[in-house]
């Protein structure tokens, strides 16, 4: 008896282990970080570009300080 009882509490332990207990503002917190993480906004290093007619290669776009601004 007493192992079907301490069975039954280890499996709704592993049950609520494994599932969580995420309310609606832990998910939507978590979507928003997903969203982020994922989003190429940001400043990027440019390793060639054509700006106004003139070719950069890699070494002119480090001396220039050259960047990409990926905007949302």
């Amino acid at each position: 008896m007493k192992k079907k009882i301490l069975l039954g509490i280890f499996l709704l332990v592993s049950i609520f282990v494994v599932t969580g207990c995420n309310n609606n503002n832990n998910t939507n917190t978590n979507n928003n970080q997903r969203k982020d993480e994922t989003s190429m906004v940001g400043y990027y290093e440019a390793y060639e570009t054509v700006q106004y007619g003139k070719k950069y290669g890699e070494k002119e776009t480090k001396s220039e300080n050259i960047t990409l601004l990926i905007r949302d």
